[in-house]
């Protein structure tokens, strides 16, 4: 009738979670014993409604019995509230469970009453998975007494019997066979759900240092990124830089060369001008073909000229909204 919160680990490791986690843990377990208890009662009314076994007489103190266990969360919720929600109040909280559900065992019947050590087993199997596997065998050990103890008392004639579920009664013999196999199936329980709960909490506890050997990859792989960025954007930057270097030299070259190969078209022309009539028919090819070779270079020195200009213009490109 408990459930202890999501996770694993001991109380010791629970006490250093946050403050937080603490708490959510904390009203969990009040709110699924209201939830529990409140199905129970359910349950109860349903079988003296129906009469299936269980009189109005049988059920009203056992459904007292659950209104109790479901009010007792609101001092358990102050009081945690006051401490800081401690974990180690689900013993509190356990020791009380084991006693009321002995008293609804009794209430309805005792050890006459079939499957009542389901009880039981619900908290030492919520405690092995919630809690630890040393939390379920310290249940174990609270269900064996006090269900060892309702057997013997009632066995003694220490307390009245009283009118059992389905009118269903066991012999003294049988009483004792009901106690000690009780017995050892909460403990094999415990043992069960224990070791089942350690090897999912190594199996997490793996899991998260899986977990934090990835995000270190991930972190450095991060890191070599951001290296190999930096670098790349210093190495576009020097390429820049030499580009713009060479383009300014090409300049320079192409417009001197530009000059010279104009100069030298006009000599030539000013030389036909002066002595054309005296060359001779072999000079004056020459003349033709210096001119034609001289216009040529002008030409490619030229549009050499434009191509880089032109690349220059295209780098400073922008997007221009001609709609607004």
């Amino acid at each position: 009738m408990y459930f202890a919160g999501k996770g694993g680990g001991s109380l010791a490791l629970d006490e250093s979670t946050s403050a937080l986690n603490r708490q959510r843990r904390y009203v969990e377990g009040l709110l699924s014993r209201i939830v529990v208890a409140v199905v129970f009662m359910g349950l109860l009314v349903a079988l003296a409604a129906l009469r299936m076994g269980l009189s109005w007489d049988n059920a009203a103190p056992a459904i007292g019995v659950l209104a109790v266990v479901a009010l007792l969360n609101i001092p358990y919720w102050y009081l945690g509230k006051r401490a800081e929600f401690p974990l180690w109040q689900f013993y509190i909280h356990w020791a009380g469970d084991l006693i009321l559900i002995t008293v609804i065992a009794y209430l309805l019947g005792g050890l006459d009453v079939p499957l009542m050590q389901f009880g039981y087993l619900m908290m030492i199997v919520t405690a092995a998975l919630f809690v630890s596997q040393r939390a379920a065998y310290h249940l174990a050990t609270g269900a064996t007494l006090v269900y060892g103890f309702l057997g013997i008392a009632e066995t003694a004639g220490w307390i009245p019997h009283r009118q059992g579920l389905w009118a269903h009664h066991y012999g003294t013999e049988t009483r004792y066979y009901i106690v000690a196999i009780s017995a050892g199936f909460f403990y094999l329980l415990a043992y069960l759900t224990g070791t089942l709960s350690e090897l999912l909490r190594r199996a997490n506890e793996e899991l998260a240092s899986t977990k934090d050997i990835v995000e270190d990859q991930n972190r450095l792989l991060e890191q070599r990124v951001r290296e190999r960025t930096r670098e790349l954007e210093a190495r576009t930057l020097e390429l820049q830089e030499q580009t713009a270097e060479l383009e300014e030299l090409v300049h320079i070259v192409t417009h001197d060369l530009q000059n010279v190969a104009v100069a030298s078209t006009e000599t030539v022309r000013k030389l036909v001008e002066m002595d054309g009539a005296n060359f001779s028919p072999r000079g004056q090819r020459y003349i033709d073909r210096i001119q034609r070779d001289c216009r040529l270079m002008a030409t490619m020195l030229r549009n050499l000229l434009e191509v880089v200009t032109q690349s220059e213009v295209a780098e400073r490109r922008e997007l221009v909204n001609v709609a607004g």
